[in-house]
This record gives structure tokens, sequence and C-alpha cells, in this order.
């Protein structure tokens, strides 16, 4: 539609379930109509939104009149593009999420021959997204717009709109006039952890409440003085499946990873884990997923992205299914876990360092319960020169 819009052409859109029918021929008497129509409004720019569900041609002749049809309809629309009768100033555009679904012909030169994949949001993206439907509100204008779009890497446009939505619904449930920050910052939370703070709230013991804010703390000094990006926000409300949650933004959305940077993801994963160990004594499940996930990038880094001793140059990732003998199973996972004590060492030589740190901030969480903004900084002492651990776990 902007694509029209900017070429001061006419727009017509249709979906790929328009050309099917209940009636025979009537599939195809659509094509015509529509391409006809196209011709007489040119220029003019034809979208066929989910073009997969015109489907693919079939050579087997099982399916009855149903499939011929469905080959009939396919055939017309390729016709109307290359055929003999002139398309000009006619441009037809698809969209599918299954592109391997759609007819090998529809792809061939002169059709659907440029293919455009359309990725996700970058970071100055989110934030000019954020901008423009925050903008749309009565809002505090005291919203971080550059750390909501950190906090929401690999988000839709649809997601960020929905995100701002339910801000808004928030803020009118309660009463108030404008947005704030924090109604954001909480929707951000619904979206990606999947419901309101749970019931479950209420259930928690002051034991448990202490172990989870030691836990969270955990995660966030190790992240920070790992420097693996920002520390974003802390909670010990519980949200979805998860108790408590520490948003760490990366400070680059750079697709590769150093070996350095997933070594201290280690770290920061088990570092609630250590903080539960160091200040309890002892270990709750409440790290189960944090050990899966550490598991899961320590048999990757050993087995897929060459951070090996053992193995080297090689990757197990290509080799065949049959030659993966019990041997080299044993082998990655030795040396997955070598990985896994290697920064859980690192990581309890930084906690046991910053242990005052962890408990005042082990204890904001349990008076505020969730920590954010110049507070949370104070409190990880940003603006402090970081410990000289960032580069330790290469």
């Amino acid at each position: 539609k902007a694509l029209a819009g900017e070429s001061k052409a006419n727009f017509i859109a249709v979906d790929g379930s328009y050309f099917t029918a209940m009636f025979y021929g009537a599939g195809v008497a659509k094509v015509k109509e529509l391409f006809k129509l196209a011709r007489k409004n040119a220029p003019c720019v034809l979208f066929i939104d989910e073009v997969d569900g015109i489907g693919t041609r079939s050579t087997g002749g099982s399916g009855g009149g149903a499939e011929s049809e469905l080959n009939r309809i396919i055939n017309r629309v390729l016709v109307e593009m290359d055929g003999f009768e002139s398309l000009d100033n006619v441009v037809v555009v698809a969209a599918t999420n299954h592109e391997d679904n759609v007819d090998p012909a529809m792809r061939r030169p002169g059709r659907f021959d440029l293919l455009v994949r359309l990725g996700l949001p970058t970071l100055p993206d989110r934030q000019q997204l954020f901008d423009l439907y925050i903008n749309k509100l009565s809002h505090d204008g005291l919203s971080d717009t550059a750390a909501l779009a950190r906090m929401t890497a690999g988000l839709s446009p649809a997601d960020i709109a929905n995100i701002v939505n339910k801000a808004a619904s928030s803020a009118a449930e309660a009463g108030a006039q404008t947005v704030s920050y924090e109604n954001f910052l909480r929707a951000i939370e619904t979206q990606q952890l999947g419901g309101e703070v749970s019931a479950v709230k209420g259930l928690l013991s002051e034991s448990t409440r202490e172990r989870l804010a030691y836990h969270e703390a955990g995660h966030a000094l190790v992240g920070h003085w790992l420097q693996l990006g920002a520390v974003e926000r802390v909670t010990i409300e519980p949200r979805g499946q998860a108790l408590g949650v520490t948003y760490i933004s990366r400070g680059t959305e750079d697709p590769l990873y150093a070996q350095a940077e997933l070594s201290n993801r280690l770290a920061m994963m088990l570092g609630g884990r250590e903080a539960e160990l160091l200040v309890k004594g002892s270990v709750s499940s409440g790290a189960s997923d944090d050990l899966k996930r550490a598991s899961e990038l320590a048999i990757s880094m050993v087995g897929s992205l060459g951070f090996s001793k053992t193995f080297g140059l090689l990757s197990v990732a290509g080799v065949p299914k049959e030659l993966l003998g019990p041997d080299i199973q044993s082998a990655v996972l030795q040396e997955a876990r070598a990985m896994l004590e290697q920064a859980q060492a690192h990581c309890e030589q930084l906690l046991r360092s910053r242990r005052w740190q962890l408990d005042a901030l082990a204890q904001a969480l349990l008076q505020r319960e969730v920590l954010c903004g110049d507070e949370l900084k104070g409190l990880l002492g940003v603006g402090n020169e970081p410990l000289a651990l960032a580069g330790m776990l290469a």
C-alpha cells in the first residue's frame, strides 16, 4: 500500500483465498475479473496477501474436480501475469510466510521473480516505532523509548503496537489521565512472560522471597560486571512461569558472538544459583531453567561453534549421525561440563568480591519488588570502573 502511495498508483488488495469458490469455474472467472480491473485502473499495484493460499499444481489427478479447479486457477494467474495480453503499468506483489508452498512456476522470470525478505525491526527501528505509537497517546513524557527498544529485541511491529495498547489500557483501568513509563515496562513483562502478576505472589513465604531476591540480584550483578549489556529492570514479581526476571539488554545487535561474550553469558546464567548457594548455603529448583539454557549454550559452543579444545576445527553438527558414537557424545558432554564449571568458578569469585553489593541489591528488591532506572543504576554502581573479569572467561 505504501509502494502504491509513493508511486501515485491505484491499489487493489486480495488474499489467496479470494480465488477459491464452491462452484466449478468461478475461481478462474475471479482471476480474469481481478486482472481486468487492475488493467482498467492502471497504473496500479495489485497485492495478493497469503499467496500460498492459492496452492500448488498437482499432476496426480487423484483429487477429482477440486484438484482440477485449483490447477486451472493457478494456470490462469500465470497466463494473466505473463501471457500474450500485456500487463502494462500493473505491478503484482504477493506476500507469504510459506514460500515453499508457492507453485514453482509462479517464481519464474516474468512472474514473482523478485524475492524481498522482510526482517524484524532493528534497534533504531523499534525506537522509532515506540516514538510513533506512544506519541499517539496522552503520556507523561518520561518514557525512555531507547530503553524500551533495547528490551524488545526480536519483536515485530505488531508486538510493539500491542505493548503500547496494553500499557494504555492498563493506565485507563487504573484511572490514570496519562500513560506512564511504568505502564510500558509492565506491558513488556506481560508480553514476554505471558500474563499479569501471578496469584502465586501471595503464597510466597518470606524465606522464598529472600531467596528469589538474591537469585535475581546474582543475575543482575554478574551480567553488569561482566559487561553483557545494560541491566534494564529486575523484579521478583512472579509472572507466567517465572518467579522473577532480570532484563539485560545486549549493547549491540551484532549477529556475531565472540567466545568471551558467550562464556560470560554462561556465568550470568549461573549467577542466580551461585548467589543462592553463597547466601543460603543451598540451591533450589528455581535455577532449573537457567541450568537448562546454560547447558544448551555450552553444548552448542563445544559441538557447533568451534570453541572446543577437544574437537578443534571439527563441528559435531556436521558429522553424520551414524558416526556419532558414545565416545564422541561423552567427550562433548565432558567438555561442556568443564565450561560450565569454569564459568561457575568465576561467577562465585565475582559474587564473593561484591557481597556487600549483592546484599544491598537483594534488600532493595525485597522492599520495592521492582527496580529500574536511576535507583537500579546506583545499586549496580553504574559509572564506576567494572571489575577486570570481563575477559577472564575467554
